[in-house]
């Protein structure tokens, strides 16, 4: 067998170490690329319809009742000043300025809201899939992904451009049949594409590349899973410590609820022995 007939690899042996680095960096940033388009596209949004439907209403009601203690402590600090100061002054005065200072917090309120609604309208809203259609969504967007994303596949055209957006907003829908019919438009690209025998340089260029962008990508994912809401899966999976929350919470409401009463009633009494209101 002569050097022309040789495999490459017999004949380039100190190319295969970081041949296969490469290959190895491509692997884990297929995977990567798939955990985080599943974890923005889908878990996100299925974690926070869960926890919204458990106990979302509950951390809502208490931070509403929260707000209003605060607002009531306030108003009678304010309320006592003018007195102490026998100042004649307007509740609407004090009302008015009530909203001024409490304005964050009533946009708080209702982010909180809305957020609720829009978590619980995903959670009935588009494509349910069945735990087996869901593994095969996956399969066939990693697919996709290893022979059409540019950081794995160097050969972009248009063409190329055009299935990798088309599959990334099927995956996105979870729209099973456009993702089968795209994969097998796609049946004609390889999947990581070795990168051809060249100069040491560029192969350590590449391995680089690819180590700043696995980096780059777990940094990412490991945020989305330490913030909020991927960060109370846990919480959804421990139906104790669920329950022992929800207990939390309630407490909270019934303690908030209690000091608004007995705001209320001091304020009726501050109001009702007070001559300088009008």
């Amino acid at each position: 067998m002569n050097e022309e007939t040789m495999p490459e690899q017999s004949r380039y042996p100190e190319y295969e170490k970081p041949r296969q680095e490469i290959r190895d960096l491509r692997q884990s940033l297929a995977a990567l690329l798939l955990e985080h388009h599943e974890l923005e596209f889908h878990i996100r949004k299925k974690v926070e319809a869960e926890y919204v439907s458990a106990i979302g209403s509950l951390e809502h009601k208490a931070l509403e009742f929260q707000y209003k203690e605060l607002r009531l402590k306030r108003k009678e600090e304010l309320i006592q000043g003018r007195i102490n100061s026998r100042d004649v002054f307007a509740l609407s005065q004090i009302e008015a300025q009530l909203i001024g200072e409490f304005n964050g917090q009533n946009e708080k309120l209702s982010a909180s809201m809305s957020r609720m609604n829009a978590a619980l309208e995903r959670r009935f809203a588009g494509t349910v899939l069945s735990d087996r259609e869901e593994a095969e969504l996956n399969l066939l967007y990693s697919g996709l992904i290893k022979k059409l994303h540019p950081d794995l596949n160097p050969v972009q055209n248009e063409k190329i451009e055009k299935l990798l957006s088309a599959s990334i907003t099927a995956y996105k829908n979870a729209a099973l049949d456009t993702l089968r019919e795209l994969s097998v438009q796609a049946e004609g690209y390889k999947e990581l594409v070795d990168e051809p025998v060249g100069s040491m340089v560029k192969l350590a260029a590449t391995k680089e590349k690819l180590l700043a962008r696995v980096e780059s990508l777990q940094k990412t994912v490991g945020d989305i899973k330490n913030s909020y809401p991927c960060n109370k899966k846990a919480l959804l999976d421990d139906g104790e410590k669920l329950r022992e929350r929800a207990g939390e919470l309630v407490e909270q409401i019934q303690e908030h609820r209690k000091a608004c009463d007995d705001l209320d009633r001091r304020l009726a009494e501050l109001l009702g022995k007070s001559v300088w209101t009008k």
